[in-house]
């Protein structure tokens, strides 16, 4: 099996996107504190790779590329499902799964332990390597068997973001201390924005 580390060398400056959040937001929400994420630097993008942010769970830098059978990109942040849409697209579902527990020291961890927190109305973004960032808005979230695989198909005349990972379901706290993740958690989400590249200096 082959692994991957994030691309480098070359890092740029932290640069969190500008995004209205939700009143009061801190690191909780609705009385739970949101998992410590590890430092993940804003790496230099190139082809079909992608930077997620989503800040109501204080998601930031978080790496996306394709993920294969060769390529395990999930170690390395988030992976994009293999044969899925990109946002560049018309009409696509850009795929993306990230684990809840994931590899201890590396920048998959914890990445989706939040996402069973996120609401209808919240935001996620997705910067692509010419620099654009599409804006997206939660509009759907369901729990799926991992044999429903309706989830990863396009919408028609819409450009959506589809969020998933596994967890193991006994109600509204999600158990994740066992190793039966039997259900996977789709948070789906609309385009409203795009975002034209910012110059450089």
């Amino acid at each position: 099996m082959v692994e991957t580390t994030v691309p480098g060398p070359e890092t740029l400056q932290d640069e969190v996107p500008e995004i209205e959040l939700a009143p009061g937001l801190t690191h909780e929400r609705d009385g739970r504190e949101l998992a410590t994420q590890p430092e993940r630097p804003r790496v230099a993008l190139e082809n079909h790779q992608m930077l997620l942010y989503v800040p109501e769970i204080d998601l930031k830098n978080v790496f996306v590329q394709d993920h294969t059978r060769e390529v395990p990109s999930m170690r390395d942040g988030a992976g994009h499902f293999d044969g899925t849409g990109y946002p560049w697209l018309p009409n696509s579902n850009t795929f993306i799964a990230g684990h809840r527990l994931g590899y201890t020291g590396t920048p998959s961890e914890h990445v989706f332990w939040d996402l069973p927190l996120l609401e209808y109305g919240d935001k996620a973004i997705l910067e692509v390597a010419n620099g654009e960032r599409h804006v997206y808005q939660v509009v759907d979230i369901a729990e799926v068997v991992p044999t429903d695989l309706w989830v990863v198909d396009p919408l028609r005349d819409k450009d959506v973001l589809s969020l998933q990972t596994c967890i193991h379901d006994t109600g509204y706290e999600f158990v994740t201390d066992t190793h039966e993740w039997n259900k996977r958690y789709i948070v789906r989400c609309e385009r409203v924005e795009i975002r034209e590249a910012k110059p450089r200096d």
